[in-house]
């Protein structure tokens, strides 16, 4: 069975350096939209399993990494997920306190 579990990839990578981040995300995005391609069954069970939502994720999470703001295509529920990243990165001072701003927003938005 095929698992894509984005609070899993959070996980692994939120001590990573900056850099490090987003070339292991870049890198799992790319190989997670190869698989999903084709129309077979094993393609078909990839998709089912949760990988496009997965590879969106992944591309809202490096759009946060180098943009520094919500990505339109993540939804409000999912984009705290990504905090923990930020977060790691704040309190290592590779990132200042204001990238955590993004987070807040979304909160006093009411959403």
């Amino acid at each position: 069975m095929y698992h894509y579990d984005f609070d899993d990839f959070i996980r692994r990578v939120k001590d990573l350096e900056y850099h490090e981040m987003i070339r292991v995300a870049d890198r799992e995005a790319a190989a997670v939209e190869y698989r999903l391609h084709g129309r077979g069954k094993t393609a078909q069970a990839k998709q089912a399993a949760g990988g496009r939502d997965y590879r969106r994720l992944l591309g809202g999470f490096l759009y946060l990494l180098s943009q520094g703001t919500k990505p339109d295509g993540v939804d409000d529920w999912d984009f705290p997920r990504m905090r923990p990243a930020i977060e790691s990165l704040v309190q290592r001072q590779i990132l200042r306190a204001e990238a955590l701003n993004v987070f807040s927003r979304l909160a006093a938005a009411g959403r």
